[in-house]
């Protein structure tokens, strides 16, 4: 898991100003049942890039 989580934390590092990086990391605290934090992420994304779908879409 920790591995995982390295990446996404270095792609965001790279690109923060990517929405699908924060998309991703969501997706990932998601599936390890890590809610709020991936509640964060998604609103982030959407922060960035208001009229993505999917991250409305996984917010929900």
């Amino acid at each position: 898991m920790e591995l995982g989580l390295e990446k996404l934390e270095k792609a965001i590092e790279f690109e923060p100003d990517s929405p699908s990086n924060y998309l991703n990391r969501g997706i990932f605290y998601y599936l390890h049942n890590q809610w709020l934090l991936a509640l964060d992420d998604f609103n982030r994304a959407l922060e960035i890039n208001p009229s993505d779908a999917i991250a409305y879409c996984n917010r929900g």
